[in-house]
């Protein structure tokens, strides 16, 4: 039977697990998306003998996600952050299923010849992230003095992005990649993601890791979902260009390095959330 989805979402973690859902389903299915549609709908898709599947944002309302969620089969979630909202709702973990949307997995040894190459998410803004990348990478320039900076993804302060780069002496080493998939950061060695507590992850940090990159995040309890210290990345200080400065220095002298946690991000990658990975665990719900 065909599957029926009903709503939309601007989350990008939301949209990206909509999009792959399969055409088809053996039981007679509707997903729902969105707050009010999955709290007005849920009830009535349960009397028409469907099965309801939510695909979950974080809960503003916990009394009426409480409610409305006893009539849903399942509340697909893509990120423990999303998923923690929930419980603190009261809705039990019998329900919830964590499932990531999924990436491309790249299985391409990284090519540094003398050269390292730093990717940041332009959805951060320069005042919740990008000026941070920026100020540390003119920093660790002086130093390394062969930098080169891909600001990709939803692309829009190209113009102060590219003005901030010519104060810092980066314009000739920042290119700025519009794109609205989440393979941008492959030729990246080091992916930086600076956000600070209670700031949205940006998807794009599965594509780094789905692409060996290391990764150095801020000391942030949403990026422990992804990165362990020293394992698959470095965590620093939120919000301190000078210590984000110092970890780029320490990666780039150290490739060997780079290379080990680009390798543990891509282990991590193949296993939560490759398209097989994907596939697997929608198959077991709708």
């Amino acid at each position: 039977m065909k599957l029926r989805i009903i709503g939309k979402n601007n989350n990008p973690w939301i949209k990206s697990l909509a999009e792959h859902l399969p055409k088809e389903t053996e039981a007679r299915t509707i997903v729902l998306i969105g707050a009010w549609r999955q709290y007005m709908l849920s009830l009535i898709m349960k009397f028409f003998l469907f099965d309801v599947i939510w695909i979950g944002d974080a809960v503003k309302n916990k009394a009426l996600a409480k409610v409305a969620g006893f009539f849903a089969k399942k509340i697909i979630v893509p990120n423990q952050a999303i998923e923690a909202s929930y419980l603190r709702a009261g809705i039990s973990s019998e329900k919830l299923r964590l499932i990531y949307p999924p990436m491309e997995i790249v299985d391409e040894g990284k090519n540094f010849s003398g050269q390292i190459i730093i990717g940041g998410d332009a959805s951060l803004s320069i005042e919740n992230g990008i000026g941070t990348i920026l100020r540390a990478a003119s920093s660790s320039q002086e130093i390394l003095q062969n930098i080169r900076i891909i600001i990709g993804g939803a692309v829009h302060d190209k113009g102060r992005i590219e003005w901030m780069s010519k104060e810092l002496n980066l314009k000739d080493a920042v290119q700025c990649v519009p794109s609205d998939k989440h393979t941008w950061m492959q030729s990246a060695h080091i992916y930086i993601l600076p956000i600070k507590e209670g700031q949205l992850v940006p998807i794009s940090i599965l594509g780094a890791m789905a692409s060996k990159c290391a990764v150095i995040a801020s000391d942030v309890l949403a990026n422990h979902e992804f990165i362990e210290q020293n394992k698959n990345g470095v965590l620093v200080e939120p919000n301190n260009s000078e210590m984000l400065s110092q970890a780029i220095i320490y990666l780039a002298r150290r490739p060997e390095w780079i290379v080990e946690l680009g390798q543990n991000n891509y282990n991590f990658a193949k296993e939560k959330f490759s398209k097989d990975s994907f596939q697997k665990q929608i198959s077991a719900i709708l």
